[in-house]
């Protein structure tokens, strides 16, 4: 399985990072945290 970041580049997990990636990116970021 890949992460989210390996399938979908984020721009990372902080608040500023998530609110650029989208809404989406909050959830997997602990899913995998």
């Amino acid at each position: 399985a890949t992460s989210w970041n390996s399938a979908h580049p984020s721009r990372g997990c902080s608040q500023g990072d998530l609110q650029a990636t989208g809404g989406g990116g909050l959830f997997y970021c602990f899913a995998i945290d």
